[in-house]
């Protein structure tokens, strides 16, 4: 909006694209990192045993 920073014109359109690429609203839910590190794992190691 009128009144910004060059900085945080382009902080803001950064984000704005990234949204735009990975199909994500501005609403949704954040993302859970409290996920156990075993959880996280499992999808690239039957990605790595399938190939």
């Amino acid at each position: 909006g009128p009144g910004e920073t060059v900085l945080a014109a382009e902080e803001e359109a950064a984000r704005v694209a990234l949204r735009k690429l990975f199909g994500f609203t501005e609403n949704r839910r954040p993302w859970d990192f409290t996920a156990l590190p075993e959880q996280l794992q499992k999808p690239s190691t039957q990605a790595l045993t399938s190939g």
